[in-house]
């Protein structure tokens, strides 16, 4: 991570994190760790099976290109941008301990992917695929801003991270998104969206 960008950054940074870590009591800690064990990446990695299982293919297949390529998106810059943690050069109190890079919060990627796919979720299970409800940016907001909060409390990011965060939460939606759209594209071809998966309805009666 560039020292220079680090530098122009602190007084942001430094900032929020003095402001936030004013909420210091177990309440906050435990709905700190509770928020990080929401946004955690392995819980998408069980999901794809699991729909699998109960029959959901329509909504599972969504969900693994979704998975796939937060995977395999999220750890790149975690290998080549290293950005020490802000409890370990002493700019946070530490209340967690993390010993990978700071930059992006992979915390808040995951915040947008699952709010994505909650929105998703609604809308194959509504019949409304493609459908814009007024409450999708509410919940993708909130939960960009609990797992951000929760992050920064800890000691174990830099806002500016969370920021990194959702920016790269919005580019794995968007990637996953057109791998899927190419997928059930090119499968669907001889028919309708049922020749690639089984209807959710008959699903649900398995």
């Amino acid at each position: 991570f560039s020292p220079r960008l680090d530098r122009w950054l602190r007084p942001f940074d430094d900032w929020i994190i003095r402001f936030v870590q004013k909420a210091d009591g177990k309440f906050a800690y435990y709905l700190s760790l509770f928020m990080t064990a929401v946004t955690a990446i392995e819980t998408i990695l069980v999901a794809p099976f699991i729909l699998f299982l109960l029959g959901q293919d329509q909504y599972g297949s969504i969900v693994l290109f979704q998975a796939l390529t937060l995977v395999i998106i999220s750890q790149l810059p975690k290998r080549f941008l290293w950005r020490a943690r802000p409890f370990g050069v002493g700019r946070a109190k530490q209340k967690r301990w993390d010993m990978t890079s700071s930059f992006p919060s992979r915390a808040v990627t995951c915040s947008v992917v699952y709010a994505y796919l909650a929105c998703e979720a609604y809308n194959v299970y509504s019949g409304g695929r493609g459908s814009f409800q007024w409450w999708f940016p509410v919940l993708m907001f909130f939960s960009i801003l609990f797992s951000s909060l929760s992050r920064i409390n800890l000691g174990v990011h830099y806002p500016s991270d969370c920021i990194g965060g959702v920016l790269q939460g919005v580019i794995v939606c968007l990637l996953g998104w057109l791998l899927h759209s190419s997928y059930a594209g090119g499968c669907c071809l001889g028919g309708d969206d049922d020749f690639c998966h089984a209807p959710h309805e008959t699903a649900l009666r398995w």
